[in-house]
């Protein structure tokens, strides 16, 4: 399903006083349209993109598969997991317990929940937010096994802390396992009730619901898709119990586009809290960290807030403009693939597009002295490689990429915003001049013999 409405071609007025005044050309929305073609594939994992700005949804876009075997198609009405941009709503829900007074953000998490270890004694509800609280991101158990939050905070007690809290910044998934904790442990409710109830009512956002919820019912999530060099093998399903409120959220694109831009408008917390979850926080190194639960960086010159979500074979991405208040939202049921778009769909309207290359159809015995591979200055190998008349690239014990051809010896990924060339000089030597996330400047490998 698509939307493409009078407001994107002759959008000259603004519901957000802080937001610009734009209009777009037509052919940005075609670049995006040509790109989704050529990324999804009828008969492959696909996925979506919901663009929002000043309230209106601008631009709405399915495409592919939610589940090659079923031959399922990927619509408005699919649910994705939301993995890490749980975080956002975990945050959102305890910004709403200080709100009512019910917690205190500099306040000593072992006062609100005794039986977390004494070396935990340190760390406030404030450095969990922002991932400044120094424990470990992961402890060694099983992602199949269903934990409760009794289990997962015994795990977390196992766990030494990484530095001391407050005093540097590192992603901690087992952080908003123990935000989830406190949020149970002052309502007497589950945190995923917490969420719908304060955050994320059904009335307004009918799909967003607990994971859990979903793996019982009929309306399964789009299943998770690997690359391969014979096709897309199914992910593992990690459990809803060891994502807990880190990762364990599902619901449709639409409703997570539409619930962003709520949340970056007041709507979801008070502007008071909003100014809070979205301050970064200082460290005494000097450094900038995360905000709550969100990242606030520069891109192309532009403020942003986003935050990724990717968890078994499944990526879920949002991004929020704040100088025309935008929103981003793009799933999809391969790794990396929601991230790498929702940044390509971004600078288009920045007018800085990340190149665009359309497929050409390639002799493979005229590009077979390309293979092989291919050393860079710091030791790492890409393997450039051609299966059943498809092209893989391929780093280390990294899955491969699928790539595409698009003449004159340029390679793009199917699914990411990398490309390369291969350039051949007078001596035959050959080099791959690597565009990471399709910068300008490229980094050379050269191919290696062994």
């Amino acid at each position: 399903m698509r939307y493409l409405t009078v407001l994107f071609w002759c959008l000259c007025f603004s519901l957000n006083a802080n937001a610009d005044k734009e209009i777009y050309p037509e052919s940005i929305i075609i670049d995006i349209d040509n790109h989704i073609i050529e990324r999804w594939q009828r008969n492959e994992p696909g996925g979506g993109v919901v663009i929002i700005e000043n309230g209106e949804i601008i631009y709405e876009n399915y495409r592919g598969l939610s589940n090659i075997q079923q031959k399922t198609l990927f619509t408005d009405d699919t649910i994705i997991q939301y993995a890490s941009v749980t975080k956002r709503f975990t945050a959102a829900a305890i910004l709403k317990l200080v709100a009512k007074n019910k917690l205190k953000l500099d306040k000593k998490i072992g006062q609100y929940l005794p039986s977390l270890d004494k070396k935990f004694n340190k760390i406030t509800v404030r450095h969990l937010l922002t991932h400044s609280s120094g424990i470990p991101s992961l402890f060694e158990g099983d992602s199949s096994y269903n934990y409760s939050t009794k289990e997962n905070l015994e795990q977390i007690n196992t766990l030494g802390l990484q530095f001391e809290p407050g005093t540097n910044s590192s992603y901690s998934n087992n952080g908003y396992t123990v935000l989830g904790a406190i949020l149970e442990q002052q309502t007497g409710k589950a945190w995923h009730e917490v969420i719908k109830e304060y955050i994320a009512p059904t009335k307004n956002y009918k799909s967003i619901q607990y994971l859990g919820d979903y793996l019982n019912s009929n309306n399964l999530p789009a299943v998770g898709y690997y690359e391969e060099h014979d096709g897309y093998p199914i992910a593992h399903m990690k459990s809803p119990g060891i994502l807990h409120a880190n990762g364990g959220l599902a619901g449709t694109t639409k409703d997570l586009a539409l619930w962003v831009y709520a949340f970056h408008n007041s709507d979801i917390l008070s502007p008071a809290m909003l100014t809070i979850a979205h301050e970064k926080q200082a460290l005494p190194n000097g450094n900038i960290g995360w905000a709550a639960g969100m990242f606030r960086f520069n891109y192309k010159g532009v403020d942003v807030v986003g935050h990724d979500g990717s968890v078994s074979g499944t990526n879920a991405y949002t991004l929020y403009i704040p100088k025309n208040d935008r929103v981003i939202v793009t799933a999809s049921n391969t790794p990396h693939d929601a991230r790498h778009l929702a940044f390509k769909v971004l600078s288009h309207f920045l007018k800085k597009p990340i190149k665009n290359f359309k497929h050409h159809v390639f002799d493979s015995e005229q590009l077979q002295a390309n293979f092989g591979a291919y050393k860079y200055n710091n030791g790492n190998f890409d393997h450039f490689f051609m299966k059943d008349e498809s092209l893989f690239i391929k780093r280390g014990d990294q899955t491969p990429d699928r790539l595409l051809y698009a003449g004159n010896d340029i390679y793009f990924f199917k699914r990411r915003n990398h490309w390369f060339q291969i350039i051949t000089d007078t001596a035959g030597k050959k080099t791959m001049a690597f565009h990471r996330f399709g910068n300008a400047k490229a980094i050379e490998a050269n191919k290696f013999s062994r």
